[in-house]
């Protein structure tokens, strides 16, 4: 089942807008600074907004991923007779 031209037409938008936005993302925030400095509120919680999304997605870059109980179980070695008699306190 294939797209329609519409749906296709607002992909290739969308890529378009991303390309755009990527191409000229300082000017844009340096215009949405100016702006708030001179007191448009939209364009200052816009702006505030933004920086707070890339203060999470900073801190969640810098953690790493979550690794389960189980995953670090599972890259933990293998218990061996000699561990077991240790945490046994046996001798050898």
């Amino acid at each position: 089942m294939g797209m329609s031209e519409e749906k296709c037409g607002m992909d290739a938008l969308r890529a378009e807008a991303a390309k755009v936005l990527l191409e000229n993302a300082t000017p844009f925030a340096e215009m949405l600074g100016k702006k708030a400095i001179e007191g448009d509120k939209v364009c200052l919680k816009f702006l505030c907004e933004l920086a707070r999304e890339h203060m999470e997605l900073s801190k969640a870059e810098s953690k790493g991923p979550k690794r389960s109980l189980a995953t670090e179980w599972m890259n933990e070695p293998e218990w061996t007779e000699e561990d077991e008699r240790a945490a046994r306190g046996e001798v050898q």
